[in-house]
């Protein structure tokens, strides 16, 4: 089939769009070099960190959260857009090192040229995180797979995992914990499984006479 074509062993399952996310990738569809719907989010380190750890901590998140590890394409034979989990995904996790002293200037011109960096979703990872000169975490992700509410979640969870590294548990102990968690709550894929299997005619109705009597300025 054309999506054993492209990711073959990498893929690890396959499910359709929400209608939020086919109304972003429309308008990602117009420019792919767009910009626009890219999440940026800048958190100080106040505490000497272990880069390597971070690293680790980066890798257990697309443990936790499979959509992380989303690629989006377009099928040639029908135009349906599909969201494909990739095994072999992982988030992008880079460090900028430099030796002048950072002053704000600095800080928000590197913040500018990271956000210059459009996302292709389909072969690029679609959450990066860059450490810099070990004062800053840079979170970038595109709004297709996260929203404002959903990356403090990520971000907590991150400080979960390397809080617990840095205690000395193991990344197979961490693991282990995860694949319960997972085992315990609703997937991405169930829930975009779920969307597609609602009637989007009574839903328009119930929001229709519900806001029948609203008034319009």
């Amino acid at each position: 089939s054309e999506l054993n074509e492209l990711y073959f062993a990498d893929m690890e399952y396959v499910f359709s769009l929400t209608p939020s996310q086919e109304g972003l990738y429309a308008q990602y569809f117009q420019s792919t070099e767009t910009k626009t719907y890219q999440l940026q989010s800048l958190t100080r380190i106040n505490k000497e960190t272990n880069l390597e750890l971070i690293d680790k901590s980066v890798e257990l998140l697309s443990l936790r959260h499979e959509v992380l590890k989303s690629a989006f394409t377009v099928l040639k034979s029908t135009g349906a857009i599909k969201q494909v989990i990739l095994d072999n995904r992982k988030p992008e996790f880079s460090i900028i090192t430099k030796d002048e002293s950072y002053n704000q200037e600095t800080l928000d011109k590197l913040v500018t040229e990271d956000a210059e960096k459009a996302l292709d979703l389909q072969k690029d990872s679609l959450f990066r995180v860059t450490v810099i000169d070990e004062r800053y975490i840079l979170f970038h992700s595109h709004h297709i797979i996260l929203d404002g509410w959903c990356l403090p979640v990520i971000i907590s969870d991150l400080q979960r995992y390397y809080g617990k590294l840095a205690e000395g548990v193991s990344v197979e102990e961490i693991t282990e914990e995860i694949q319960k968690e997972v085992t315990e709550t609703t997937s991405y894929a169930e829930y975009a499984n779920w969307i597609k299997k609602q009637d989007t005619n009574a839903v328009t109705e119930y929001w229709q006479n519900l806001l029948s009597d609203s008034e319009t300025s």
